[in-house]
């Protein structure tokens, strides 16, 4: 069962390694997307975000069409939505598959309504009509009852017509062309994202929730690293890798000072394909994290990480915003749970138990669910001891509630 949970948080401590080694301001995210391309930057933000993920052989395909299920989970995730309640899903899209956290998140919202016949049609390819409905709802723009489109082929009576005019209203869309939306044209992942990218870039941030603003400092993170990283990756014609200060302008969008000398002194001392990380990535975990400061100039953060590759461990980071661009400052402050005690509560460590006992893909094709979790006692050690029911087995653990590391038994 904890197979995955770990795989995922070596993976996305190393990912920068392995797929964004490919990034920078001139070089492609993807082998697929050119810088060049309109949607790059909205691409090279979902990604970075943790809100998109690319297909199998980390291509981005941004002509593919999008499928609902597709468009629900970006919607979901950019917006930092979690379920709240156990929404009983659609017929086909129930509890067991991988990605009902964000469409029931977005169902239980009313952003998502399905069909009459109680189903989602997760695999049905969006329109760019449907889309605009969508990001309507969710962003909550309102709706004018009287108003004029520039569109030839929306007329004002046209069920999506409020929907079209208030994203133009917000500047998410100019349409395809000046005098046409394509209201029934196939929405292209390129679309998608430039739509979601634009609308949430113009929330102000002070309105953000916290996975929201987790999601703003992991952006900024990992453009950042994923320019080092491609760079650390290319070899010049003698062997060595670029100089430092050959890319140095392009990190300062994203990085000053202190983090900025840091990032310098990783690259000249790491070897070339190892697996080191120059940080590690905001998350949440599970474990509880602090919201220390938000505004829209500053946020500060203590994120705690699990056991895994490193032992378990609290972070504190912080961004500023400079000229319009949010970068990392400041180092981050580091301290071991070993020197500065996580102290669940019950409360805390059941909720944490939970996480790390979702599994996405651990039964065949589908997931791994908590159905049901008891604390029963805390044992001589101060260690809580719990009963936890999935859908695919029984366990009893107990966990320690200074570094939250589990035991099985």
């Amino acid at each position: 069962m904890r197979k995955w949970f770990l795989f995922v948080m070596v993976f996305m401590l190393i990912s920068s390694t392995l797929w964004a080694a490919k990034v920078d301001a001139a070089a492609a995210i993807f082998d697929d997307i050119s810088p060049k391309h309109r949607a790059y930057d909205a691409v090279w933000s979902l990604d970075s975000k943790r809100v998109f993920e690319p297909d199998e052989d980390e291509m981005a395909r941004p002509g593919k069409y999008v499928t609902r299920m597709e468009a629900a989970v970006m919607l979901s995730r950019i917006l930092g939505l979690e379920r709240k309640t156990n929404h009983a899903g659609f017929r086909d899209v129930t509890v067991l598959n991988k990605n009902y956290d964000e469409v029931a998140a977005l169902a239980e919202r009313k952003i998502l309504q399905g069909f009459t016949d109680r189903t989602m049609r997760p695999n049905d390819i969006l329109t760019r009509a449907q889309m605009a409905k969508l990001i309507v709802d969710a962003f909550g723009y309102e709706q004018k009852t009287s108003f004029t489109l520039p569109f030839k082929d929306v007329k004002t009576s046209n069920w999506a017509a409020p929907y079209i005019e208030a994203l133009v209203r917000h500047k998410v869309t100019a349409g395809t062309t000046v005098t046409t939306f394509s209201p029934d044209k196939k929405l292209t992942r390129a679309e998608l994202m430039m739509f979601l990218d634009r609308a949430h870039k113009a929330k102000p941030v002070n309105e953000y929730n916290d996975q929201e603003i987790l999601s703003l400092i992991r952006e900024v993170q990992n453009k950042a690293s994923s320019i080092m990283y491609h760079y650390l990756y290319v070899n010049e014609p003698n062997g060595s890798r670029p100089a430092f200060s050959t890319f140095k302008q392009e990190l300062a969008p994203f990085a000053e000072g202190k983090m900025l000398t840091m990032m310098e002194e990783y690259y000249k001392v790491t070897c070339t394909y190892c697996d080191w990380i120059v940080y590690s990535e905001v998350y949440d975990w599970g474990l509880p994290y602090e919201m220390i400061e938000r505004s829209n100039e500053r946020i500060t953060v203590k994120v705690r990480y699990p056991e895994g590759m490193d032992e378990a461990a609290s972070e504190t980071w912080t961004i500023v915003k400079r000229n319009g661009q949010w970068k990392m400052s400041e180092l981050p402050k580091y301290a071991t749970a070993y020197d500065e005690p996580f102290d669940l509560t019950v409360a805390e460590a059941e909720k944490y138990l939970i996480s790390a006992y979702e599994d996405l893909y651990s039964y065949e094709k589908y997931r791994e669910y908590v159905q049901h979790i008891s604390y029963k006692k805390t044992d001589r050690k101060g260690h809580y001891e719990f009963s936890i029911e999935t859908n695919v087995d029984d366990y009893y653990v107990s966990i320690d509630p200074e570094t939250a590391i589990i035991d099985e038994w």
